[in-house]
């Protein structure tokens, strides 16, 4: 015969059979938590319990809500602003020089021999002759530069605006990060990384394209 057993709290685990009574024919032996009486279909989740000499079905038990994240401490908001900015002051830099590799020391070099050709120096100056056949543009004169003193003034020029700009960005950078460590809400430290404001070549000087003049 089968019997559908029970947990010690009524709910439904299992049918299983119940033996005849060896003594009593006809009489079946029910185990300790079964019942006669078949258990209703449930939905997924759900759980049918006897009680009360009657199955109930039981809904499926609500989800535990996932537990809200910790909120990150304002110094270690601080700390990303801070990275941030780095990063962004990064970017702003780049934005005055041509990229690649040993485009810095290249630029150096040309800067270096145009010192020397201001100087007097007889040379000789490939960097600035480079800039010479190459035609490169001098804005200011609106033609390419003609000579290796042409460039040298040129390279001069273009290095003075870019020292003008790492020194505009500094100033941006490090106001910036006074401002984010002084900040005491993570509103206040939002508000000073939307409020950056980095220089441009269009900003610092628009008739001159660093990036593409003479080696920057």
């Amino acid at each position: 015969m089968l019997v559908y057993q029970t947990d010690r709290d009524g709910y439904y685990v299992g049918a299983t059979e119940a033996d005849e009574s060896p003594l009593e024919p006809g009489i079946f032996l029910i185990p300790a938590g079964c019942v006669e009486e078949e258990p209703p279909a449930v939905a997924d989740g759900g759980r049918a319990r006897w009680m009360d000499a009657g199955w109930i079905v039981e809904a499926p038990p609500e989800p535990e809500p996932e537990p809200e994240p910790e909120p990150a401490s304002l110094d270690a908001i601080k700390a990303e602003a801070a990275r941030a900015i780095d990063l962004q002051a990064g970017a702003a830099r780049a934005a005055f020089a041509a990229p690649g590799q040993f485009q810095a020391e290249e630029y150096q070099q040309a800067a270096t021999q145009a010192e020397r050709c201001v100087a007097a120096d007889p040379g000789p100056f490939p960097a600035l002759e480079a800039d010479v056949a190459a035609g490169t543009l001098d804005p200011r004169l609106g033609r390419p530069v003609a000579d290796v003193w042409e460039a040298a003034d040129l390279v001069l020029f273009t290095r003075s605006l870019w020292y003008d700009a790492l020194n505009a960005i500094r100033v941006v950078r490090l106001t910036a990060k006074a401002a984010v460590q002084t900040a005491e809400t993570p509103a206040a430290v939002a508000t000073v990384l939307d409020g950056l404001a980095w220089p441009s070549p269009d900003t610092l000087s628009p008739s001159l394209d660093p990036a593409g003049t003479a080696g920057l």
